[in-house]
């Protein structure tokens, strides 16, 4: 059923999994490594039993998770909406508020000040929409 389609839709999915599979081994690397720090370290065959487990536990949350695609869209969706627009806004007003105590001069021009409460707003629609489509 996953492999139906014409030559182009096949094309995509087999491309989509080599990503999968190029891309998961430097997606987790920092997990690997928080976990087998928090251990204080793990000799060769303990920390690949760790990683083997970690993986075999991943394909199978993907695996009987119903949906798992638009559970992934979903939290993708408003989590990087969150870090490209809503989380910058944030911080600069902060920074703002922060140069205007210390120093008297404001961080932000007219014009930030102006977009930044648009941004904000458009963010929560940009993140209302993912939720409503997933």
């Amino acid at each position: 059923a996953m492999l139906e389609g014409g030559f182009i839709a096949l094309t995509v999915k087999l491309l989509l999994c080599a990503n999968v599979l190029a891309t998961f081994p430097l997606i987790v690397r920092s997990s690997f490594t928080t976990i087998e720090s928090s251990f204080g370290g793990m000799s060769m065959v303990s920390s690949n039993i760790m990683r083997t487990s970690y993986v075999l536990a991943a394909a199978f949350c993907a695996a009987s998770i119903p949906s798992f695609g638009k559970l992934v869209g979903l939290v993708g969706g408003v989590a990087c909406t969150a870090l490209g627009m809503t989380i910058p806004v944030i911080m600069l007003n902060k920074v703002n508020k922060e140069s205007i105590a210390k120093s008297g001069k404001p961080a932000m021009t007219s014009v930030e000040k102006v977009l930044s409460p648009l941004i904000l707003i458009l963010s929560i629609i940009v993140m209302a929409f993912v939720i409503i489509t997933c």
